[in-house]
């Protein structure tokens, strides 16, 4: 499973809000991410645990993880 970890920093207190989305495509462009953070940083819609609104972008990571399963006992 692929997801994209996004980072918004709010510049003054260095506070942070963290915003996973899972499945994401596999042709995602770095450009197609830092113009969709950019948005919310002007937008004013994300707010970080110390109730500061973001407004710089700080950084995106796509995760990509396997699982392999070691045993189900219930069925």
């Amino acid at each position: 499973m692929k997801y994209l970890n996004m980072r918004w920093v709010n510049a003054q207190d260095g506070s942070t809000k963290t915003l996973r989305v899972n499945d994401v495509k596999s042709d995602l462009t770095q450009a197609e991410v830092m113009a969709f953070m950019g948005k919310i940083a002007t937008a004013n819609l994300l707010k970080t645990s110390k109730n500061s609104l973001v407004d710089t972008v700080d950084s995106a990571t796509i995760v990509d993880t396997t699982s392999s399963q070691l045993f189900n006992l219930v069925q």
